[in-house]
């Protein structure tokens, strides 16, 4: 029996290239890309940040005077990264991120965020946008950096965060 003419695009004996492509592509950006085996040999050079990290901050805020502790979840594929980091007084989300791997300061977390303060934070909280940058240190799996918050509120800080095992 032959296939009726208006199916006959439809059909496909073998997969095409773009099948075979977006397939590769797909299990690749998804699964593989954090396979040790391709950093060693070079293919890709992009660290694997999954998972939960926690750590401290220090602000402008109060004169850098108290650390406050912060917990950032980090959820990354090859080609996309997400960032969202709590403290007890706000939430942050990333809105734009990259990891840059040839930086002269070495493999670097970049991203915007929009904060958002929780019910009871102080009353001169309100949700905000920045920027942060943090620096990855594979020998000690740490990432230190800084931020700023938008140009209302005017503060900056320094971040540093270790993985939890």
């Amino acid at each position: 029996m032959a296939i009726p003419w208006f199916l006959e695009p439809l059909y496909l004996g073998a997969p095409s290239a773009i099948a075979i492509y977006f397939f590769v592509y797909y299990g690749f950006d998804k699964y593989l890309w954090n396979w040790a085996i391709f950093q060693k040999i070079g293919l890709v050079k992009t660290p694997d940040l999954n998972g939960e990290w926690v750590g401290e901050i220090t602000s402008s805020h109060d004169d850098y005077r108290q650390t406050h502790g912060v917990k950032v979840n980090i959820v990354q594929q090859w080609s996309t990264i997400s960032i969202v980091l709590k403290t007890k007084s706000s939430t942050s989300h990333s809105f734009i991120a990259g990891v840059l791997i040839n930086e002269p300061r070495g493999i670097t977390l970049h991203y915007n965020y929009l904060n958002e303060p929780v019910s009871d934070a102080s009353k001169t909280m309100h949700a905000h946008r920045g920027t942060t940058w943090l620096i990855f240190n594979n020998a000690t799996g740490s990432l230190d950096g800084e931020y700023y918050s938008g140009r209302d509120r005017k503060t900056n800080g320094k971040l540093k965060l270790v993985r939890e095992k």
